[in-house]
């Protein structure tokens, strides 16, 4: 990334199926060496790091709709949001994700274009 404004951001992830984040982890790496990406198995990790760190932005799956409550933590704080969708992904369950805090949805396929909407968002 090559806005000085983003330098030394940190990220936070929600890796249920450890597929797609630490593919987006490298590629961040790769262009925003100073930038720190977590990443967490679970939505009650997550919930703890938001309350304990300051973040810049979240990254969730919206396989199902367990991360409500912890969408709702991240708009409270003024922490965006980038949902990451799959083909298992229940269109009743992205009524969940229609939030403030979500600034855009991508594919999980897409990891170039999800790179990209993070440095957008930041």
């Amino acid at each position: 990334m090559k806005d000085p404004a983003t330098k030394n951001t940190r990220v936070l992830g929600i890796d249920k199926d450890g597929a797609f984040l630490p593919v987006i982890q490298r590629m961040m790496e790769a262009r925003c060496p100073e930038c720190a990406f977590e990443t967490v198995a679970d939505t009650g990790s997550a919930a703890q790091l938001i309350l304990q760190t300051t973040y810049d932005l979240l990254v969730v799956d919206t396989r199902d709709d367990s991360d409500h409550a912890l969408l709702e933590l991240a708009s409270t704080r003024g922490l965006p949001v980038l949902a990451v969708c799959s083909h298992r992904t229940r269109p009743e369950t992205l009524r969940y994700f229609c939030t403030p805090a979500v600034r855009a949805f991508i594919s999980k396929d897409r990891h170039k274009e999800a790179v990209e909407a993070i440095e957008r968002i930041l």
